[in-house]
């Protein structure tokens, strides 16, 4: 019974994605037609369809994972770079909204690969930093940050928050929502948590107080660089002796 469930949720979602992509394709279509160049800067009111219908499409992963958790278990298929995705949903929130106030940065001259299920891996930047504009200060920045070391790539997602009340790793919960006055079903953080474990790495949170009134609220979560990259980082003297 419980399979057939999944197999009836699963051919569901996928009409579902179907018709949403249908919508995203069309949009991309009349922007590249309007505005060749640059397809971002067509009429405002087809971008936003265009930019809804792909965070709509990373929304229906998340309720696929939802109903079948066994999604997550998928070992990874592809190399992805995770400040390619990550940029991506920052100018699709940008977009959105409007407005700059999605802010990314790397060092300078900064690549990092790691190896991931390319179905998930994009859920942990939409959760992230929908869940940062969700809960941010109005007009306030939303910062992105990835640095690297000889082994791994951490993204901070960073975000100011009404409040005196810390966070903890309760918020990773199913059905725990930051501030119960927000919209939500409190699962974003949830999906976002088991996506990371399939990538071998956890997301962590830490609060500090910013003033009387408002908290900083920073995400954290680090992924394993490919064998390649880390060659790259390596000095040829050590490369030697490996």
């Amino acid at each position: 019974w419980e399979d057939e469930t999944v197999r009836n949720h699963s051919v569901a979602f996928h009409e579902i994605r179907k018709l949403n992509r249908k919508i995203l394709q069309t949009a991309e279509r009349l922007c590249l037609h309007e505005s060749p160049q640059n397809p971002e800067a067509a009429q405002i009111e087809i971008v936003t369809i265009w930019k809804t219908a792909e965070l709509m499409s990373k929304q229906f992963e998340v309720m696929e994972i939802l109903a079948n958790q066994r999604i997550a278990e998928h070992p990874p298929n592809s190399t992805i770079q995770p400040y390619r995705i990550f940029d991506k949903c920052v100018r699709v929130f940008n977009v959105l909204g409007q407005t700059d106030r999605f802010k990314i940065k790397a060092a300078p001259g900064f690549t990092a690969e790691t190896r991931a299920y390319d179905k998930t891996f994009p859920i942990i930047a939409t959760v992230l930093i929908g869940n940062a504009e969700k809960y941010s200060v109005e007009a306030t920045e939303i910062r992105v940050y990835l640095k690297k070391d000889s082994a791994t790539c951490t993204v901070d997602v960073t975000n100011l928050s009404k409040g005196q009340d810390p966070l903890t790793d309760e918020i990773f919960a199913r059905g725990v929502r930051g501030r119960t006055e927000k919209d939500g079903s409190g699962n974003g953080l949830y999906v976002a948590q088991l996506v990371a474990h399939q990538h071998g790495t956890r997301i962590s949170v830490k609060s500090a107080p910013y003033n009387a009134e408002t908290m900083i609220h920073t995400f954290s979560v680090s992924f394993g660089l490919t064998q390649d990259t880390r060659r790259r980082l390596t000095p040829r003297s050590e490369i030697h002796n490996i």
